[in-house]
């Protein structure tokens, strides 16, 4: 008998998520854009809270050593590879 309200309780939880929709007519929220930098083993480096790193908004970024004024980095992100067999 545990067993079964274990289940019901389970099944119930993940159906709850299904049923919740936005209201209709709700407007969207404005997309916030921002960066901060961070400086730490000689880098100074701008990222994103979408998923870019080394780019600040105008200008290149990933000065390395701090204070020299040398970017290495004018945009990167999260890179994903893989071999295809043939």
């Amino acid at each position: 008998m545990k067993l079964i309200g274990r289940i019901g309780l389970i099944g119930l939880m993940a159906a709850v998520p299904l049923l919740a929709r936005t209201a209709p007519g709700a407007a969207k929220p404005p997309r916030i854009y921002d960066f901060k930098w961070y400086q730490g083993n000689q880098w100074k480096l701008p990222i994103t809270n979408y998923g870019t790193f080394g780019y600040a908004i105008g200008h290149a970024g990933g000065e390395w050593p701090v204070g020299s004024g040398d970017m290495y980095i004018y945009g990167a992100g999260i890179w994903i590879g893989c071999v295809k067999r043939t």
